[in-house]
């Protein structure tokens, strides 16, 4: 049985979202927008985990 959360290899959740966009034409506030992407990033977040979460370190091109 295959995986009902991602379809054609996206979840779900982020298909949901991507619904809350305005439409061409439409506008929505500053604060509305940043509420959305706070949402859009939990989600991918929770969807795609990354293989380490430690920062990685500067890179320096003067290495000894």
């Amino acid at each position: 049985m295959a995986d009902a959360t991602y379809r054609d290899g996206i979840h779900i959740a982020v298909r949901g979202i991507l619904q809350g966009l305005p439409r061409p034409g439409e506008t929505w506030s500053a604060e509305q927008r940043d509420q959305w992407l706070a949402v859009f990033v939990t989600i991918v977040k929770g969807a795609y985990p990354v293989a380490d979460d430690s920062p990685a370190e500067p890179q320096s091109g003067n290495t000894p």
